[in-house]
């Protein structure tokens, strides 16, 4: 591990609902990992205690929590660093679907898997998304969604998370009642959007949603994206008149991605940026969005995380 004690810093929240059902890994070892611990009791302490780990250039970051509470904290930390530079990131699962954590944070919540983390250096780097509206609103994450996912993730949260459903199980029931052509949960919504690529390109109708990532991949290992451009912006784009869904995810889901969908309905790009002019339901990171209606999605600069 990092041999000067002041250098690791270890975030945990205890809201989070993983870390309310098993306990907090951080709380019980941080002793043993030789690190400065700090409880998000309070959410809105965040901004405290990232001021005092980067006035005290600590060079390591632990976060144990949901992917809100990754995304409340290195959004506090682009924020706050300005030209500073960032810290490495270890990310420990602990809230329902960890969907960030399992995608770039460690293999297994134990202390040699951490040893073993450092030992090899095992790191890989990764922009956040960076999304400013025209007031000048900015918010990072790494899981951005317009139009179904919005309505699917709020009818699950209701829903599902109520009858003790939670994790991937939750997420998995809610997009299938959603994605049944003729359900309530669901409507389309109108948009406008500018794709900033290779070859850049404008869709100016109704929707039936879009996300954008970042990230390796998604949830149960599914990664819906095929687009071919080296951009860090990973996009696809579904129109109202979707077809064949269900089928089309499958054959992604088996790693079938050198086709065009173009025909279902379905559009994937990696792109450098999008100017979206939207006024729909829109979510970062599991978190429902206010965005004015036109604001812009780039990402950062690339963020050490330690796996």
């Amino acid at each position: 591990m990092v041999s000067d004690k002041s250098k690791m810093c270890f975030i945990y929240n205890p809201h989070s609902a993983g870390v309310l059902k098993r306990g907090s890994f951080l709380k019980k070892n941080h002793q043993k990992l030789n690190g400065q611990l700090h409880s998000l009791e309070k959410f809105s302490d965040v901004k405290v205690i990232v001021c005092k780990a980067l006035k005290n250039k600590v060079s390591h970051i632990c976060i144990e929590g949901g992917d809100g509470t990754v995304h409340g904290v290195m959004t506090e930390f682009l924020k706050q660093s300005s030209n500073l530079t960032l810290p490495s990131f270890i990310l420990i699962p602990g809230g329902n679907t960890n969907q960030i954590s399992r995608n770039i944070g460690i293999k297994s919540t134990s202390i040699k898997a951490l040893e073993k983390s450092f030992k090899n250096d095992n790191t890989t780097n990764i922009p956040m998304l960076s999304i400013t509206d025209d007031k000048n609103n900015s918010y990072y994450g790494f899981l951005f969604s317009s139009g179904a996912l919005p309505q699917m993730t709020e009818y699950t949260k209701k829903r599902f998370h109520q009858r003790g459903i939670g994790g991937s199980a939750a997420v998995l029931g809610g997009m299938i009642k959603g994605l049944k052509k003729k359900n309530k949960i669901v409507q389309p919504t109108k948009i406008k959007i500018n794709i900033e690529t290779l070859k850049n390109h404008t869709i100016d109708s109704l929707h039936f949603g879009s996300i954008i990532t970042t990230l390796p991949s998604l949830i149960l290992k599914l990664d819906p994206f095929w687009g071919k451009e080296e951009f860090p912006l990973r996009f696809t784009y579904a129109s109202s008149d979707y077809k064949r869904f269900f089928k089309n995810v499958i054959s992604l889901w088996f790693g079938k991605k050198n086709k065009s969908r173009k025909k279902y309905g379905l559009f994937s790009w990696n792109a450098n940026k999008i100017i979206f002019n939207y006024t729909g339901p829109c979510m970062l990171d599991g978190e429902l969005l206010k965005l004015s209606d036109s604001f812009i999605v780039s990402s950062t600069k690339p963020i050490k995380f330690i796996r």
